[in-house]
């Protein structure tokens, strides 16, 4: 069977014309080798499909007749995707909630402090999956970090960034007391 009808028959692409534009573009690999649409795929071969910035590979099984059922798909290919390419797909979510057309005009503040607080959390959420709190803790609290540094060692302020002192009046300005008591408390402020 034709490479581009067999990712549309277990699909992958909603027409067999999407599978073959992307065979064309490069999108789809052969046992690591780029194919032309009217390659024949045979029991056994693995694919390499790139589609929405994840690289799924599939392992053929069998070929079908015609176009399957959404609950017959693993009856002809094996999905051996890492589960690492799924999670590129949250982290790419993530930047997407905030991205803005060109030409829409300037980000209002609402939109800013939206994303300061995803800048705030991004890094934390992930490597949260892969490290220790030791290490994620102190990556959560680093706007807090910059906004204590700047009350308890005030030439701290004088090396930040023109950009870097801007957010920081986003992030809610330089600390006052009581708020330096409460991130004094976290046992991972110094290593921030």
């Amino acid at each position: 069977m034709r490479i581009d009808k067999y990712l549309w028959c277990i699909r992958i692409y909603k027409t067999r014309s999407l599978a073959t534009e992307a065979c064309r573009k490069g999108h789809i690999k052969l046992n690591g080798d780029n194919v032309k649409a009217s390659k024949i795929v045979f029991t056994g071969e693995k694919l390499i499909v790139k589609k929405n910035q994840i690289n799924y590979q599939i392992q053929v099984i069998d070929t079908p007749a015609n176009r399957v059922g959404a609950k017959l798909v693993d009856l002809y290919r094996i999905d051996l995707t890492p589960k690492e390419e799924f999670e590129k797909l949250d982290l790419l979510k993530y930047s997407k909630d905030y991205y803005r057309k060109k030409g829409v005009g300037r980000p209002t503040k609402k939109d800013r402090r939206d994303i300061d607080d995803l800048h705030e959390e991004l890094g934390a959420v992930f490597l949260k999956k892969y490290f220790i709190p030791a290490v994620v803790e102190p990556v959560n609290l680093h706007v807090a970090a910059k906004r204590y540094l700047c009350l308890v060692e005030p030439s701290y302020h004088d090396t930040l960034s023109p950009i870097s002192k801007s957010s920081l009046l986003l992030q809610g300005g330089i600390m006052n007391t009581e708020e330096k008591e409460n991130f004094e408390k976290n046992e991972f402020y110094k290593d921030a």
